[in-house]
């Protein structure tokens, strides 16, 4: 019977001849049977625990402890340096994720003094590379589908105050000024700046 064991044993043991009870039989045990052999220590290792990661690679982690083969407690490592310890770490879902793929934004909704403009973000298959469900993406941060643009100031008109009417009766006219000019500097500018 090869061992060492923890199970129950019972030896049964038939006698042919002698002058007595049991003669010729000599047995011997140990209750309490501490191994010398590191062999007989062995190394048990837990299950994995959860994957850090649900595709694209992760990890996942578990304990191996060494133990004694009789009282099957945690023993030292030390104990089962002469074996091969299990993996402590193992890759898991290898499998290339679903991913977010954003269009070019269009264009903007005004030239200056802040406008928006829009576009398309839809989830892709990482295989087929094909249009799939937004909630095959949702565990994944979507990109913006809207950003602001244009936000510089506008270029304006400055009106100059009227000048005096050319009549005092029947019917005049007054004229002024009006120039275009640089939100910035402040500087009057070609007309065409402010043509929109």
């Amino acid at each position: 019977l090869p061992g060492p064991t923890t199970e129950d044993i019972q030896l049964e043991a038939i006698i042919y001849g002698g002058r007595g009870p049991h003669s010729g039989l000599r047995y011997i045990y140990a209750k309490d049977f501490a191994p010398v052999n590191n062999a007989l220590f062995f190394w048990k290792p837990k299950d994995f625990g959860p994957c850090n990661a649900t595709c694209g690679g992760g990890v996942q982690t578990r304990r191996v402890v060494c133990r004694n083969p009789v009282t099957l407690k945690k023993t030292s490592d030390s104990d089962c340096a002469n074996l091969v310890k299990p993996a402590t770490v193992q890759s898991c879902n290898t499998h290339a994720c679903f991913f977010w793929k954003p269009k070019d934004f269009g264009s903007c909704n005004a030239t200056c003094g802040g406008g928006f403009q829009t576009r398309r973000v839809v989830c892709r298959n990482p295989v087929t590379l094909k249009k799939t469900s937004d909630s095959d993406c949702a565990n994944l941060v979507k990109p913006a589908t809207v950003q602001s643009c244009n936000t510089h100031a506008c270029f304006f008109w400055k009106p100059k105050d009227f000048g005096s009417c050319n009549a005092t009766c029947g019917g005049g006219f007054q004229t002024r000024r009006v120039v275009c000019r640089n939100p910035v500097t402040l500087k009057m500018t070609d007309d065409n700046d402010c043509a929109s």
